[in-house]
């Protein structure tokens, strides 16, 4: 039975306030209920803890509002809307000191008087603003980026170069111009060094950009932003943005950019993680893959919805690896076992064929490639 049900599985921030709507139906006079908030997947007092907010909320059914303001951490930054009158909150911990990532993981906590949890509801709390995204990317970068010493992410990633692989070489025409926005290294050049075609690559990192045109001499090396392209309109064959349209602030204004300078018929790739991943589905609430995932969207969203509207025709999908060794029968919160205890060398065979099952049900896979053509 569930007393606290909210209305979203997530909000976003507009210059650090928001709120969300809350059903509530209290049985017992003697509960605790808080609003308690760290980092979206790091959870770690007092570090990645922004802080906690206890509020007793009314017997009965009601709905409930609760108003957030993070443009200074203080006992007020939380307050709990009931019958149209503000109600500050009692207890309270807050952290002045934490630094906001794009994500955070607000949890609506309800225990019992001997303080047992009878409830945890996940909310991600969402905000774009400039300075949280660039501060995060830098202290992402302070401690070494994204890279892992475990097998499971090289695993995934290689047997993704293998299928982008044959859709480069099967969809992106020989003489032809090929542009990969939001490059990094550029898997083009990650994959083999030489192609049939001459490839763009462009970043915002600018120092990277011009470290790899000394390695990389025969592509055009660029900085750019994803989302406002150098370059005329109808100029290349082809498009590349591998896991960049869950970062961006508005993805149908980037995929309007991209559609801009694709020719008629020109060829997007993409990559992206897949919101409706299985792991998301039978666990019943959003789980994006990183901390820095602003719009995850789903296989149905971009193969019915997003893509279509955006003036792209879906020629190809593939979906890469299938969550299905979770802990089906060990309650929330929902794992899958590669990822966690089982992510060692002597599980890779088994890595790599749930990377091959993904192919199978690419509505439930943990990343997707979409192969589209401009209209």
């Amino acid at each position: 039975m569930k007393f606290i049900k909210p209305a979203t599985q997530s909000f976003r921030l507009h210059d650090f306030q928001g709120a969300i709507a809350v059903e509530t139906d209290i049985r017992y006079p003697h509960h605790v209920f808080t609003v308690d908030i760290y980092s979206y997947l790091r959870q770690e007092h007092p570090e990645t803890h922004l802080g906690w907010w206890g509020f007793s909320l009314p017997m009965g059914k009601k709905m409930i509002q609760f108003h957030v303001d993070f443009r200074s951490i203080s006992r007020d930054s939380v307050k709990m809307i009931l019958d149209g009158n503000k109600v500050s909150c009692g207890d309270h911990w807050v952290n002045p000191a934490y630094l906001f990532d794009p994500l955070q993981d607000l949890q609506l906590v309800l225990r019992d008087g001997q303080l047992n949890i009878q409830q945890l509801e996940h909310v991600i709390l969402k905000t774009d603003d400039p300075g949280v995204l660039k501060a995060f990317y830098a202290r992402l970068h302070a401690g070494g980026g994204y890279g892992t010493p475990l097998p499971f992410l090289p695993t995934m990633h290689f047997h993704k170069l293998d299928v982008l692989r044959n859709f480069f070489l099967k969809y992106v025409p020989e003489g032809g111009k090929a542009l990969d926005l939001g490059c990094g290294r550029c898997l083009f050049t990650d994959i083999q060094p030489n192609w049939p075609f001459q490839i763009f690559s462009g970043d915002l990192d600018v120092g990277l950009i011009r470290e790899r045109k000394k390695e990389v001499p025969q592509n055009y090396w660029f900085v750019s932003d994803v989302s406002h392209v150098p370059f005329q309109s109808r100029h290349f064959d082809a498009l590349f943005v591998g896991e960049i349209i869950e970062h961006v602030n508005d993805p149908y204004v980037a995929l309007a950019e991209w559609k801009r300078v694709l020719k008629p018929g020109g060829v997007l790739i993409l990559t992206t993680p897949n919101r409706e991943r299985l792991l998301a589905v039978v666990e019943g609430r959003e789980r994006p893959y990183s901390p820095d995932h602003l719009h995850e969207l789903s296989y149905r969203e971009l193969r019915d919805e997003v893509l279509p509207k955006a003036g792209f025709k879906v020629l190809r999908t593939r979906g890469i690896y299938l969550e299905a060794l979770l802990n089906w029968f060990g309650g929330n919160p929902r794992r899958d076992y590669l990822q966690a205890e089982w992510n060692q060398e002597k599980y890779v065979p088994l890595m790599k064929f749930f990377n091959r099952a993904g192919r199978l049900a690419p509505q439930y896979a943990l990343d997707l490639v979409f192969v589209c053509q401009s209209n």
